[in-house]
This record gives C-alpha cells, structure tokens and sequence, in this order.
C-alpha cells in the first residue's frame, strides 16, 4: 500500500472531517448517519486492501476487488447527496458474459472472458466520477511541459450493452506497454512514442518511431485534423519530414479546441520523458478514466478468482494455456498501487453536477 494516497484517504473515515468536507462540496450538512456509512466504506476498503497485501495470491483478486468495490461506494456516497446506503443498487454494476462457455476449453481463451455494464456500483460510478484527464503537451518545439483538462465525453459502456473483454481492458492499461505485445503476440491499443505538443495551426500527436497508428489514420477524415510531419513538432528533435508520421487537430481557439478535443486520443505522460503515451478508444468509441480501467479489471480478476478458482490456480501454477499469466499479476499490481490514488483524484471536494 502506497502510505501517501491512503494517509489522504483515511481522512475520509473521520466523522469531523467528512463532515466540513461536505458541507463544502454540497453546500448542505449531511446528517449523522450518512457521515457514518461513508465513514464505514473507506475504513472498510482500507482494511480489504491491507489484508490483499498480506494474502496469497489464490485469494488475492478477491480482496483487492472488495476493497475497490468498497471505495467505489464512498465515492459514490460522499460525491452524491441523494444517494444512502439503503439506496444504493446492491449489484457490482457488472455482469459475466459467457464466461462457463469460454473456460471449458482451459485457460488459454482467459483474455477473451467478457463482461457488461448493468444497474450498480459500477453505473453508479460512473454517474458521479469526471471522466477527465489532465492532457499533458509540450509547448511548442520545447521541452516545456503545459497541461489542460482533457474531457473523455459520456460513457456509452452503461447503457449500450456493449461487451468488454480483459483484453479490451487490459491492452489499454499503461502499465502494460511493451509487455502486452511481448506476451500476447497481438497490436498494443497503447503506442509509446507519441510526442504531444501546442503549435500552431493546433495540437500535433507525432510517431516519429512507428508513423500514426493504423487505428488513428481514420481520424485524418475527420473534421479539423490533418496529416503531417513531426517536425513541425519538435524540429531537430529526431524527428522526420514524413508527411504522414504527425496528426495535427486544428483549432485556432478554445472553441475549436474543444471540437477537435472530441477526437484526441487519450495520453500519459511519465516525469521527466519525452515521449508520451496515446491510447486507443474502446471498441464503441468510449474513452476512460483508469479508475473505472482498474474497477473493471478488479471486477474480472475478482469474480475469476472467487467463481473459477480452479482456472484461476491453474494461471498461478503454469498450467498449459497460462501465457497471459504475466499480464494479470502485473494488473493486480496496478490495482493495488494505483486505484487509490485514482480515487482521491474523485474527492476533490467539487463532485460532479448530478441531473
């Protein structure tokens, strides 16, 4: 457990102060006993998390997925006034699909298992989390580093009956670049080597390494976006004059900025690189936030474990079929390490304007 992000957190299990945070978020005192229960979901997560640090790993998914599950519902709590404990749906907000079908053959069909979204905490979630980013660019052909607010747009996940696989999920997970390729044999969603930047005629994503993306090329029939070369980027930069190794997405001001931002993929940026990283959107269309990534890919590896152990030991024991073996603890790590700081990113004291 990474003490930063949890010493913030376990503000949350304190009576007082749920209560002025609150009061400050919603501009009304909550009663006694919506304090308590959102006291009780953040006390709650913490010690599933810290028992999941202490557990093997047969039992590990389980407890991670619970602790998630139980930050998933403060957060739903704290950041909706209309919504008490006894209100709150009693489904995870996900459903199996197929999964006995899929198993029959063993583990090697273990990436293809897939879920999809119904009335729950994971819809309810959904309602009340930003799905936003900060959008990291570099200022022109520098290495100055500015940021913005990158809006993802509605979720259609919840209401599509789409399917999801964890391999939909998990190619898209940044801590997977290099890896998923490596293990799999199959295209990353997630291309390293992106190179962000403000200059004009907009905002240029370059892939001097690899050109643009397959998947991204369909975006140039887009509306405001272009093909281009990388230097106009980043001149000198190890850069090329291959007209089509930049996407360039117009816009001359913060209206035009926001049409064109509809189409950015979504990026990461790590302290300190140079390059960036841009993922690829669901197959719907839909762009995510990594804290909804991680609750359903919590989700996946908790109901593995709980209702297929049999599958789920067989990963751990190298049995025949357990190449993705790698991927799914490197998930569980992300999960452990990283969903709680994602949902602090949620309790910033201004939630969401509910309908």
């Amino acid at each position: 457990m990474k003490d930063i992000h949890w010493q913030a957190l376990t503000r949350f299990e304190s009576h007082d102060f749920v209560r002025r945070w609150y009061k400050k978020a919603h501009g009304r005192k909550p009663n006694t006993a919506k304090v308590s229960q959102v006291n009780a979901c953040f006390t709650q997560g913490r010690e599933y998390f810290s028992n999941a640090a202490l557990a093997a790993m047969s039992v590990k998914p389980l407890l991670l997925y619970y602790g998630v599950l139980s930050l998933g519902r403060g957060i739903v709590l704290a950041n909706n006034p209309n919504r008490k404990e006894e209100s709150l749906k009693p489904g995870h907000g996900l459903e199996l699909i197929g999964w006995q079908a899929r198993l029959q053959d063993g583990i090697k069909n273990v990436l293809e298992l897939e879920i999809r979204a119904r009335a729950g905490t994971f819809t309810e979630l959904v309602e009340v989390c930003h799905n936003l980013r900060t959008m990291h660019v570099f200022l022109g052909p520098t290495d100055t580093v500015g940021s913005h607010g990158h809006r993802l747009g509605e979720i259609k996940f919840v209401s599509d009956g789409t399917l999801l696989s964890i391999d939909d999920l998990i190619s898209r997970m940044p801590q997977m670049v290099g890896m998923y390729e490596e293990v799999t044999e199959r295209a990353s969603k997630a291309f390293l080597g992106c190179r962000i930047a403000n200059h004009p005629p907009g905002t240029h994503f370059a892939f001097p390494i690899r050109g643009v993306p397959d998947e991204l090329l369909p975006l140039a029939e887009a509306e405001q976006v272009t093909l281009g070369s990388s230097n106009q980027v980043a001149p000198g930069f190890g850069q090329s004059d291959d007209a089509e190794d930049c996407l360039i997405f117009s816009h001359r001001n913060e209206a035009e900025r926001e049409v064109a931002e509809r189409l950015f993929p979504v990026t990461c940026y790590k302290d300190g690189s140079s390059f960036m990283l841009a993922i690829l959107d669901f197959p719907n269309g839909d762009k995510m936030i990594e804290l909804l990534k991680l609750y359903m890919v919590s989700y996946c590896l908790g109901m593995l474990c709980r209702y297929y152990p049999s599958a789920w030991m067989a990963l751990l024991r190298n049995a025949k079929g357990d190449f993705a073996q790698p991927l799914l603890i490197r998930a569980l790590e992300a999960i452990e390490v990283e969903f709680p700081e994602y949902a602090l990113h949620q309790l910033t004291g201004y939630p969401k304007l509910l309908n």
